[in-house]
């Protein structure tokens, strides 16, 4: 178990290095297009996440990498000085802080208490990953799990923001919603990837590369919008813009790998 949850320098730079230079890209982006829009720029906004913030800036789903460098940094301490029980206690003690911080807006910058919050998913992954990647013997569990989930959310109305620690639901739904979700999705991917070469081919494609649609997708978030305006329908047109956008990311999955592994520290 201790080999599956670990710090090294080489894991913090494979997170590191795509924070910072997509997050480069994305400003980049912005910046282009609020020049050619408004003709000038403030180029302290450059600064605003190194200096904390945690919304407003180009490219933010990038917030994901740093996040998860400061979980890995402290799941490895954990499983390092404690037993894995104590240090799965300790973590979700940790959860339980991490959300009240989010409630009384503690510990914001740097997406602090966002990743207090989500260690105990960290470590939870880690210690039942073997198992929930087994082959099911009973198929399309998952689609039970996430009905399941979707009825306990529905008493829910408003919406949650996890990247802004804003979880409009007590501490017990918020972490139950999300495991019986979360192990859905893994265990309904595992049964779709399944049934033809072509599914499993591209749930491993993507899967492979999810760093970089990670990094990337916010850049071509304006094709969904598009879609919309054409079609006039939201639901469709998020669901058309979607597709459209995973054929958009195969050539950039491409070239990246390519071109420009730097990017994303290989």
């Amino acid at each position: 178990m201790r080999d599956t949850v670990y710090f090294t320098l080489p894991r913090i730079k494979r997170l590191m290095v795509p924070y910072i230079s997509f997050y480069i890209i994305g400003y980049a982006f912005e910046a282009a297009k609020t020049i050619t829009k408004h003709g000038q720029l403030d180029l302290m906004d450059f600064f605003d996440p190194l200096l904390g913030a945690t919304h407003g800036y180009a490219n933010t789903p990038v917030w994901f990498l740093l996040s998860l460098a400061e979980i890995s940094l402290i799941g490895y301490v954990l499983l390092r000085y404690l037993p894995n029980l104590f240090a799965f206690v300790v973590s979700m003690v940790l959860g339980i802080v991490g959300y009240y911080c989010g409630k009384y807006n503690v510990l914001q910058p740097y997406y602090v208490n966002v990743s207090l919050m989500c260690i105990p998913f960290f470590l939870g992954g880690s210690f039942f990953k073997d198992f929930l990647l087994k082959k099911q013997k009973y198929p399309f569990v998952g689609i039970g799990l996430l009905l399941i989930s979707w009825f306990l959310y529905l008493p829910n109305t408003p919406s949650c923001n996890v990247s802004q620690c804003y979880i409009s639901c007590s501490m017990f739904q918020f972490a139950l919603v999300s495991s019986l979700a979360t192990i859905g999705i893994v265990l309904l991917s595992g049964d779709i990837a399944k049934y033809t070469k072509f599914t499993s081919n591209a749930f491993c494609h993507y899967g492979a590369n999810s760093l970089i649609v990670l990094c990337t997708h916010m850049l071509f978030v304006n094709i969904p919008v598009f879609v919309n305006k054409v079609l006039h329908i939201n639901s469709l047109s998020i669901i058309i813009g979607f597709f459209i956008l995973l054929f958009v990311e195969i050539p950039v999955i491409k070239v990246i790998n390519q071109r420009f592994k730097i990017l994303i520290s290989k």
